[in-house]
């Protein structure tokens, strides 16, 4: 995802107050489509069970994938240059940390992950809460959706979100075997071959890519000269 709009960093926090929805996989994943579409990327670990930098320490990926969690580490978010994009990996404990704070004072958008189960629509409610109550954009982007059951479960998200008034990412990502895989085999979605399901598990991400940079060209057009 090359920015074409202007030469700072865009910067994506990437955050829900439930645990298992798979908010590291997202950003992972995310950035290398971007690296791979000849756009550059830093991952910043803000979680302090460190999930991205272990995987990232675990092979090799073609994007830094850097730990973000002292204050002033967070502070410094604002002022990364030199690349396109900056995703954020935040913790799932949203409340009485300096994180949440900064990372959204720094940031341009905001992804929610959210799997398709009851016991997600709360923390997913509560995160869009504090997200929007900063004035940040976001969208809610169902993930781990099972790919057997067909459209009727996302159709049930859409349908209970438009009640909620939560808005959120028409894509959506499938619970493939190739996500966990490639982690375990050390390399990125994008150079992953070692099953089947690699194709549609890219084209998935990949869509949600292209939705995002139509999302951060909006903001642009918002952006005052």
């Amino acid at each position: 995802m090359t920015q074409m709009f202007e030469s700072r960093a865009w910067k994506i926090a990437v955050a829900n107050q439930k645990g298992g929805v798979g908010k590291t996989t997202c950003a992972l994943n995310l950035a290398a489509a971007i690296s791979d579409s000849s756009g550059s990327v830093i991952v910043l670990d803000a979680d302090p069970q460190q999930s991205a930098m272990e995987i990232a320490g675990a092979g090799t990926l073609p994007f830094e994938v850097r730990s973000a969690l002292s204050p002033a580490e967070l502070r410094s978010i604002r002022d990364i240059s030199g690349v396109d994009s900056v995703l954020i990996d935040l913790p799932g404990n949203l409340d009485d940390t300096p994180v949440l704070g900064e990372v959204l004072a720094a940031s341009d958008f905001g992804i929610i992950p959210m799997i398709p189960e009851r016991a997600a629509v709360q923390p997913t409610q509560r995160t869009a809460r504090i997200v929007g109550s900063t004035g940040l954009r976001y969208k809610v982007l169902f993930n781990l959706v099972d790919p057997l059951r067909g459209p009727g479960p996302v159709e049930q998200l859409q349908e209970l979100l438009d009640g909620l008034g939560l808005p959120y990412f028409r894509s959506f990502l499938r619970r493939y075997v190739a996500y966990p895989q490639s982690q375990l085999d050390g390399m990125p979605i994008t150079a992953y071959r070692g099953d089947r399901s690699w194709r549609p598990a890219l084209d998935d991400i990949r869509r949600v890519q292209v939705e995002l940079l139509l999302e951060l060209g909006r903001l642009t057009e918002r952006t005052p000269a």
